[in-house]
């Protein structure tokens, strides 16, 4: 796999690509079921009702009105500059749009007002918004996706295990062509790699989380021929760089290329396989009791997929059943307190094989394999689930595509090392990380 070694955009994004979303409440200057104009910064006047339309400000994140009516929360007045909007009286709830403007960087759309439908509108000084205000929890993207290739890994591999812990980001077993028992650490600041403990076992496919800076490895496959899956379970501390067993998985659940999301000190396992057949298997980890449960099981099987935690509900996405060619559209949450599934949106490109990595409150997924449109058989997508919206949104293509690697996330970008640059094998020992500058 070859990687453009200079910061460069992924191709295909939108200009000035830019979403949000809340849990509480219509964002500010977004309330109700309105007619909105192009997609552009929304920032509002000073103060008032925003007569005539109102200049562009430098925060905020919002897609704007042009002037338009807004059905609930008041009326715009005037006709406002395209991507601008032009003030707005909020009569149902909040504070009138155009009122105040908090610091860069913060509170971006304003105070969220729980069910409500005003919400006071940031126009914000310079800066890159990236928290919501109070009364709900918002997550922006602002500005464009960017790719950057870093230091390569020691040597090539694929199906291996990616995760973030005492800030830096650890690749766990893999192979190419055969399993590996290496572990390797990168740091950040140095972009540069070193080598750590040893895995316990040679290993590839691992489910693999992180809990309070200890990283758990929980199954995985002990041969490359991806048909012998085990209970087996490591933590590793990278402050004694030491391996230590815990309790295996559930009796009769071992398994292998699961998707793995941690969330208030648990870790979750969902679907996975064994013996060459996908399971819809699901199970969470106590470390601090050192205990399995059984949940629910997945609605379907799953295997080669992506998870991710996001305000205490658990979210599954792509992976395949049965092999490359049996690749899933369908996304499902999980909610941990009811124990229920729910399906969600499906992903615009089902593929397997791909890497997931939560970030500012969107699942972000990467690649995969199971295209039948290439010679190379591999995805290039990156899209981005919002689950305050339900919707999935294009956040262009990779710079290399490739599958058979993990993502995850550490100071607000995804780190993404090693995968397969063809379907089923082709690993590379290329690294690269995604952000917003």
């Amino acid at each position: 796999m070859l990687w453009v070694a200079s910061l460069v955009a992924c191709s295909g994004d939108p200009p000035a690509n830019q979403f949000s979303g809340s849990t509480g409440g219509a964002p500010g200057g977004q309330s109700g079921a309105g007619q909105s104009g192009a997609a552009g910064v929304n920032a509002s006047t000073s103060g008032g009702n925003g007569q005539g339309g109102a200049p562009l400000g430098s925060g905020g994140a919002l897609a704007s009105s042009t002037g338009g009516d807004l059905s609930k929360g008041g009326t715009s007045a005037g006709g406002g500059t395209a991507g601008a909007s032009a003030g707005g009286a909020a009569t149902s709830g909040g504070v009138n749009a155009g009122g105040t403007s908090p610091s860069a960087g913060s509170n971006a759309g304003g105070t969220l007002t729980t069910g409500g439908s005003g919400g006071a509108n940031s126009s914000g000084a310079a800066g890159r918004a990236t928290t919501a205000g109070t009364g709900g929890q918002s997550a922006t993207f602002s500005g464009t996706p960017t790719e950057k290739a870093l230091a390569k890994l020691a040597a090539a591999r694929q199906e291996h295990s990616v995760v973030a812990a005492a800030g830096e980001v650890y690749v766990i077993g893999g192979y190419n062509p055969n399993p590996t028992d290496s572990v390797q650490a990168y740091n950040p600041g140095k972009d540069s790699w070193r080598s750590v403990k040893k895995f316990p076992a040679t290993l590839n496919h691992g489910n693999a989380g992180v809990i309070a800076d200890k990283i758990y490895v929980a199954g995985f496959y002990i041969n490359n021929g991806m048909s012998t899956a085990t209970t087996d379970v490591y933590a590793y501390d990278p402050a004694s760089d030491n391996w230590t067993a815990k309790s295996p998985l559930p009796t009769g659940t071992a398994r292998a290329a699961a998707c793995v999301a941690v969330d208030a000190g648990l870790m979750y396992v969902f679907g996975g396989a064994h013996d060459g057949m996908s399971v819809n298997n699901a199970a969470r980890y106590d470390a601090a009791a050192d205990k399995w449960e059984e949940l629910p099981p997945l609605p379907e099987r799953r295997e080669h997929c992506a998870a991710g935690a996001i305000n205490g509900i658990l979210y599954v996405a792509g992976g395949r059943a049965d092999g490359i060619t049996g690749i899933e559209a369908k996304t499902w949450s999980f909610d941990p307190a009811a124990k229920t599934w729910t399906e969600r949106a499906p992903l615009p490109t089902p593929r397997g094989g791909l890497a997931g990595a939560v970030l500012r409150g969107h699942l972000v997924v990467f690649g995969g394999e199971g295209n039948s449109a290439v010679s190379s058989g591999v995805f290039p997508n990156i899209d981005a689930y919002d689950p305050t919206t339900n919707t999935w949104q294009a956040m262009g293509t990779m710079l290399v595509p490739r599958h058979g690697f993990g993502a995850a996330t550490l100071d607000d970008r995804i780190y993404l090392p090693g995968g397969a640059i063809h379907q089923g094998a082709g690993g590379s020992d290329e690294v690269s990380v995604f952000y917003f500058p």
